[in-house]
């Protein structure tokens, strides 16, 4: 993140003063191990917690923060996707110092080479909320009885594929039930209580209109609708030549193929794949999603496709987007 994206800006270089636009303000999400308990890059969270420095990897330090604005953003952005098991972030904190309150806490309980713990391990906000909806309710909660007679939208994006395991394969019921859990338990589990409270949630704290664009809002393409893949060309071609369909009972395979060095139009890969018949027109857009989910490696053609189909997600619920925004 530091070398490639953000180099040393921190948040202040971000949101400075001087800006002739004001951005729009951004909440990256962590979670702390092994309570699974948020933590957002606020400067509430850092004094709550007395952060005085954030750390990776044992030898690469920052420099002391005080508020969010000292917080370089590539540590933030890295600390909000550090996956436990790949990556290390922590942070130190005043928590246990011989001066603070909470000394003779159970927070600051001895270790066994002596002296409290002191560190904060921070780990992959998905964690603790893999939408991040839950930080989202609390800024809008926040603002419940501000600015009467402002209209109030929510747009949610959700590129999460677990709710697809709210069933188990028939392999699966040989497992253990602790394997199952391990396996389909922690994000299925977030996902499905999102689905059930997101829209009451956020109409709770005064919100008119909400908006969810995931995989699943892809589901149904119209066919008569081809000009909604315009320019889509990378994301057409996938859809019909590397994800299988169902045409009655019978899974259809796709027999995938790599890119070609020119990617046919997208009409011409749309025409393909309604020759195929079945579903694969009107499904495979959202199987594109749940099939390529994320990556941990720097694929560039896996980046165009999923930021196409992106694009798509806005045209097809186009609709819903201009209701949420109108003024």
């Amino acid at each position: 993140m530091r070398e490639h994206l953000f180099g040393r800006s921190t948040f202040r270089n971000v949101y400075s003063a001087s800006n002739p636009v004001p951005l729009p303000r951004v909440y990256l999400n962590a979670a702390l191990m092994p309570a699974h308990s948020p933590f957002v890059f606020t400067d509430a969270f850092l004094s709550y917690y007395q952060v005085k420095h954030f750390g990776a990897c044992w030898n690469d330090w920052t420099p002391p923060v005080n508020r969010i604005a000292d917080v370089p953003i590539a540590f933030a952005a890295s600390a909000s996707g550090t996956v436990p098991g790949f990556y290390t972030a922590f942070a130190t904190t005043g928590l246990c110092k011989e001066d603070s309150h909470l000394r003779e806490s159970s927070f600051c309980h001895a270790t066994q080479k002596g002296g409290p713990r002191s560190f904060l391990r921070i780990s992959d906000g998905g964690l603790y909320d893999n939408i991040a909806y839950k930080t989202a309710y609390e800024v809008m909660l926040s603002e419940r009885g501000r600015s009467p007679g402002i209209r109030k939208s929510m747009i949610l994006v959700n590129s999460g594929t677990s709710a697809d395991l709210q069933t188990v394969s028939e392999k699966d019921l040989r497992k253990s039930f602790l394997a199952t859990t391990a396996m389909n338990g922690v994000f299925a589990v977030q996902d499905s209580t999102f689905q059930r409270l997101y829209s009451r949630m956020f109409e709770s704290v005064g919100v008119d209109k909400t908006v969810l664009l995931d995989f699943y809002s892809l589901a149904k393409f119209p066919t008569g609708k081809d000009a909604l893949l315009d320019g889509l060309d990378e994301l057409a071609f996938f859809a019909a030549h590397n994800v299988d369909c169902y045409v009655g009972d019978t899974l259809q395979r796709s027999g995938g193929k790599a890119l070609p060095a020119v990617v046919p139009s997208a009409r011409q890969s749309f025409h393909h794949l309604k020759q195929r018949g079945g579903d694969c027109a009107s499904e495979n857009f959202y199987r594109v999603g749940n099939l390529s989910k994320t990556t941990f490696l720097a694929d560039h053609e896996l980046f165009t496709i999923m930021w196409q189909l992106g694009q798509l997600a806005v045209r097809m619920n186009e609709r819903e987007v201009r209701a949420a925004t109108a003024t």
